[in-house]
């Protein structure tokens, strides 16, 4: 891969993106000026020999690149190196991809020299040196790679890590799909059924899904009422969990097993403990080998296990859709900030 830039147009912004590509591609495959030009020789032998070997030529256009004005051009130059570098990887039938920084428009097919004119017709991937800058390196490598085609790296486990941890929608969803089993290590998740983290994660991938395809068709007003009913839901149905979990749950003494009570004792229950029934405390519970079907009716315990499950469900859905507000947002951030360098 070759890179072609100006020095005093794009130098710092070039040393930041070679890095990233030698990273992502390996630094053998990358062919960059200020490291790989022997000094003493003629430039234009090793330019050429590099482009020889090249599968990809990339054209970093920035706000100079024509020259440091409007009316004097360094392309108008024959022996400009920037001039010389685009003129052999179009004679030597190089894919070119020109990279167009901070917003720089493609030169007119007047500004440039006719021997330069194929470069503007190409389509040029938008990279900016501020916050978005990240997002768009991925998607000048997921460009250059499509342009490689079956030369594109498998995989580079490193890097892709490394890109996939900038991204915060990455973020959003491993916490989101991390929350229901940090819950459940921490014991606050239902006692029953077991494994209730797994569908949580389910429902909640499921939800995510299907927010993303409906927000398509609502209006600012609706996405508003949604937003707001989440973070209602999650409020009541997390405090509900919680205040039921602790009247409801109970860990056996001598296994420390978590139980679901119920709310209507057994008849034996209510000989042994009269008055107190339903609402066995600790105090009542020790000294015995606790089971929850002798002290509390099925019904009771069946109806406390839905509760407590659906609370724990309703929750985890509203954190679904909080997050997947989050990512709309990102997503319309990013289209916004996209949209406004082309305006």
């Amino acid at each position: 891969m070759f890179v072609s830039y100006r020095r005093r147009d794009t130098a710092q912004l070039v040393g930041r993106l070679s890095d990233q590509l030698k990273a992502y591609y390996g630094s053998e495959n990358i062919f960059l000026d200020t490291a790989d030009l022997p000094y003493g020789v003629d430039y234009r032998e090793p330019v050429q020999a590099a482009l020889s070997r090249s599968d990809v030529a990339v054209a970093i256009i920035g706000a100079a690149w024509r020259g440091p004005n409007g009316e004097s051009s360094r392309l108008d130059e024959p022996d400009d190196p920037v001039r010389i570098e685009i003129e052999s990887a179009l004679e030597a039938r190089v894919p070119i991809m020109p990279v167009l920084v901070d917003g720089t428009p493609m030169p007119a097919a007047s500004q440039v020299p006719e021997s330069l004119r194929p470069l503007i017709y190409l389509n040029g991937v938008p990279l900016t040196s501020g916050v978005n800058y990240h997002t768009d390196t991925d998607r000048l490598i997921g460009a250059l790679n499509v342009m490689l085609g079956p030369k594109a790296p498998i995989v580079r486990r490193t890097a892709s890590l490394a890109l996939a941890l900038r991204n915060p929608i990455v973020w959003a969803l491993a916490l989101v799909f991390v929350l229901p089993f940090v819950a459940a290590a921490l014991g606050i998740a239902p006692p029953w059924p077991p494994g209730i983290q797994i569908v949580t994660v389910a429902i909640e991938a499921l939800t995510i899904v299907t927010f993303l395809v409906v927000v398509r068709s609502l209006d600012r007003a609706s996405l508003k009422r949604y937003l707001f009913a989440s973070a209602a839901c999650l409020a009541l149905c997390g405090g509900g969990f919680l205040v039921a979990q602790s009247a409801f749950v109970f860990a056996a003494p001598t296994t420390g097993q978590r139980f679901v009570k119920g709310f209507v004792c057994t008849d034996d229950a209510r000989l042994l403990y009269k008055s107190k029934c339903p609402f066995l405390g600790d105090d009542e519970l020790q000294g015995t080998e606790y089971d929850a079907e002798r002290l509390w009716t099925v019904q009771s315990i069946a109806a406390t296990r839905v509760a407590l499950d659906a609370l724990w469900l309703l929750a985890f859905v509203a954190v679904s859709v909080l997050s997947a507000f989050a990512i709309v947002y990102v997503l319309h951030e990013e289209t916004t900030q996209h949209a406004a360098r082309f305006s």
